[in-house]
């Protein structure tokens, strides 16, 4: 496949730049939508300029990637979850036909035509950019519209890898796609990481592995939906804040009869000896004093 599109560096600043599935996904569409001016006859679909017809599932082994010497690829639920989400921040629209799902790329003529960065054509040049500008705005109006969630106190809307980054650290690439396998994990909640990501913050523990060991013990304890994290997280708490008494249980072991005799037998073997000795030292004392007393007289 030949051609090119082209973007605004204005990427690099946007969202998108952090979400490495959503940002796969789109130019991926993007980089396949006919260009054609007259479109493509594809069975009784007519797929017109900036259009692209694909399935889930095909959209999933396209964006195959290598880890670990072995291929792997995203979800189905994430590859939707990833489209409705371009779709709410209107760089998508989409359609269900009977070949599958045609996705149409909003403003696709910002995306071709270099002819905007000629010096010649410089107002349209700058139409175009304001719109990409516009639409920038928009989308991080998207992405930081405030949405209520199970937990009270929580007012972020951030999604996982923003929010981590936030709070914690960069992540990587690899990282990042840990964090969406998570997700789906918990069948798309967005809240449940984001609660692992805050209590990481509030432990001061800023790493990656934290963050996974909580989403581990939850899983492992099939907590699906974040009320039950938080009454597992509570829980957790209570256990350790018990009080201490500080009263030590002193183990107190009885005593054998058998070693109770041998000692009794010991002490009274030791009695005997020591007036034995006494009769001894007596007896020897007086003979001492007899011989003296016949040495004075004589």
């Amino acid at each position: 496949m030949g051609g090119a599109f082209q973007t605004s560096r204005e990427i690099f600043t946007n969202p998108i730049w952090q979400d490495v599935i959503k940002f796969r996904l789109f130019f991926y569409i993007v980089g396949n939508a006919v260009f054609s001016e007259e479109g493509v006859k594809q069975g009784s679909i007519l797929i017109k300029r900036g259009q692209y017809l694909r399935s889930y599932r095909n959209l999933a082994a396209d964006l195959e990637y290598l880890e670990n010497k072995s291929l792997k690829r995203y979800s189905i639920s994430v590859i939707k979850k990833k489209i409705d989400q371009l779709v709410s921040e209107e760089r998508l629209k989409i359609e269900e036909t009977e070949l599958g799902t045609l996705f149409t790329v909003v403003n696709y003529a910002l995306y071709q035509g270099f002819e905007h960065y000629k010096t010649h054509n410089r107002e349209q040049s700058e139409n175009g950019a304001r719109t990409v500008r516009e639409q920038s705005e928009n989308n991080n109006n998207n992405v930081n519209k405030v949405k209520k969630d199970n937990n009270p106190s929580t007012t972020t809307t951030d999604n996982p890898i923003q929010l981590f980054e936030k709070l914690l650290c960069r992540l990587s690439a690899r990282q990042m796609e840990d964090l969406y396998k998570w997700l789906d994990d918990f069948n798309g909640q967005e809240e449940i990481i984001n609660e692992a990501i805050r209590i990481a913050d509030n432990k001061n523990k800023r790493y990656f592995s934290f963050v996974e060991f909580l989403l581990k013990e939850w899983s492992k304890n099939n907590l699906s939906s974040l009320d039950r994290v938080l009454a597992f997280e509570q829980e957790k708490f209570n256990k350790y804040q018990k009080p201490r008494t500080g009263k030590t249980t002193v183990r107190k072991e009885e005593i054998p009869d058998w070693l109770k005799e041998q000692k009794e037998q010991e002490d009274a073997s030791q009695m005997e000896e020591v007036i034995t000795d006494q009769a001894d030292f007596d007896a020897e004392r007086a003979k001492l004093e007899e011989e003296l007393r016949k040495f004075k007289s004589g």
